[in-house]
């Protein structure tokens, strides 16, 4: 089973920050004797995981070319895990805090939104569809991109960008999952996501939405069987063991 990055991921800018940014405001504060602001106008950007993972550095990366680009008149501070290190939901959690502005900027899996009823990223989670970076790297950043992300117009969102990341790969805790009968019955833990759910139960298994403490109490019940990860983030403390490198299900944006 293979899995493209699909969290090719997604950056968000809530639509009403148009008009902070026009208006020259400085979140931090600030101002010079003529009344005007001489601080930066700094953006809260929300990612979704722990400085360590790998599409932090991406968010880093971001958050420098922002501060370059505008000459350290606009800077990014990240909040990392910002949408919980326990909560299986983080990501639309995170979404949602993004719309009620608790920040300004949202760092989130594209897999992420269907659950929120956004709907136009779901063909990145199609199985076997997406299999290699050279064909995702022009998904991410053709015209298919900004049709995938106008989905977001209406729901409080801008999407900024997707941006290409890892691909996605079946892990076993005791076996490999390499075949339809290895997938049978087995619980398999998934970033929540209607599209990557469905996917998991077609293939004869239960997906189950776990992280953090959770996750390691049910691999220590035997409640976890597998895992769907990106290489570079899967361990043996997480039950991830057995990697199916040969078979991709999405990509991760």
């Amino acid at each position: 089973m293979s899995e493209t990055t699909k969290r090719v991921l997604v950056a968000v800018l809530v639509t009403g920050l148009f008009g902070v940014l026009a208006a020259g405001c400085s979140l931090d504060g600030g101002g010079d004797k003529a009344g005007g602001s001489s601080a930066s106008v700094v953006l809260r950007l929300a990612a979704a995981e722990d400085a360590e993972q790998p599409e932090s550095q991406r968010a880093r990366y971001f958050a420098s070319r922002v501060s370059k680009l505008s000459d350290g008149a606009v800077r990014v501070r990240i909040v990392y895990d910002a949408g919980g290190e326990e909560n299986a939901g983080y990501e639309t959690r995170l979404a949602r805090m993004v719309r009620e502005g608790e920040f300004e900027l949202g760092w989130i899996g594209a897999r992420a939104w269907d659950r929120s009823g956004i709907t136009s990223f779901q063909a990145l989670q199609a199985p076997f569809l997406v299999t290699n970076h050279a064909l995702l790297g022009p998904i991410a950043t053709g015209p298919l991109a900004s049709r995938m992300l106008a989905g977001l117009n209406g729901h409080g969102f801008v999407g900024l960008a997707l941006v290409p990341d890892r691909l996605r790969y079946p892990t076993g805790a005791r076996h490999s999952l390499a075949s339809p009968d290895d997938f049978a019955g087995a619980r398999v833990r998934v970033p929540p996501s209607r599209a990557t759910d469905a996917l998991i139960r077609a293939l004869g298994a239960t997906p189950v939405h776990v992280r953090g403490e959770a996750l390691t109490a049910a691999l220590a019940k035997g409640e976890i069987d597998g895992s769907e990860v990106s290489l570079g983030t899967n361990s043996a403390e997480e039950g991830e063991n057995f990697l199916t490198w040969n078979s991709s299900c999405s990509p991760r944006r």
